[in-house]
């Protein structure tokens, strides 16, 4: 649903996500990398990006709520390149 053309379905599916990291914070770390690897991948998609970055700002936004938090070599977040035309 990430990808979805509807920014209402991608926004449901990023706050899903969010909640899926409080109740399992163990999960918490491997969305993120799942989210950052998706995102790199179909970075020509707008809607891809659009869906990848609203699923990552809904799980940084939750870290304070999981008591595991995320793993400080996770801190430093690669740059995607993305090319402008």
């Amino acid at each position: 649903m990430l990808i979805h053309p509807s920014a209402s379905a991608r926004l449901s599916a990023s706050w899903c996500l969010g909640s899926i990291s409080v109740a399992l914070p163990s999960q918490l770390t491997p969305l993120v990398d799942r989210c950052l690897e998706r995102m790199n991948k179909l970075k020509s998609s707008p809607e891809a990006v659009a869906g990848y970055s609203g699923a990552l700002a809904s799980l940084l936004g939750r870290v304070y709520q999981c008591p595991l938090g995320i793993p400080h070599a996770k801190g430093k977040v690669e740059s995607l390149n993305f090319v402008t035309s």
